[in-house]
């Protein structure tokens, strides 16, 4: 039985990392330094809480739909891993206010390092937004919900 346990966590892990790698192979950085790259205050509650800080670049498509890639960045305290610090980069889109994004990278936490994949989705809006976010990572998969706010 514990052989068996000790296989799914592989299986697992290397499911993660295979996942993560082509998350961010196929992703452009985001540069700092750009003019039109936004800050926004991140809050995370649920099984993982935290004040992340979330730089996001929108390049507009059209008819109300933007393309959106990003990192976030920040202290978080997660109901298995403990306390620690995660770095995610991001891409998806935001259509008729409704944000949806996908979410890969890593995390230091009391419990060890973690490859994390997931998703946010919400509402959108100029100044705010809401909604719930997934993550899987090595301990299982955290839920819960998040709101954030444009800083600049």
């Amino acid at each position: 039985m514990l052989n068996l346990k000790h296989k799914h966590i592989g299986l697992l892990l290397f499911f993660f990392v295979i996942s993560y790698f082509f998350a961010c192979a196929h992703q452009k950085p985001v540069d700092p330094t750009d003019k039109d790259l936004e800050v926004w205050q991140l809050k995370l509650s649920g099984q993982t809480e935290g004040e992340l800080e979330m730089l996001m670049k929108l390049v507009e498509v059209g008819g109300g739909m933007y393309s959106i890639i990003g990192k976030i960045s920040g202290a978080i305290n997660d109901h298995r891993g403990g306390s620690g610090e995660a770095n995610f980069k991001f891409k998806g889109k935001i259509e008729n206010n409704v944000f949806s994004a996908h979410l890969s990278g890593h995390s230091e936490m009391r419990e060890g390092p973690s490859i994390i994949v997931g998703e946010m989705r919400g509402t959108f809006e100029i100044l705010q937004g809401a909604g719930n976010w997934t993550v899987s990572h090595a301990l299982g998969i955290s839920t819960g919900k998040y709101v954030m706010v444009k800083l600049r």
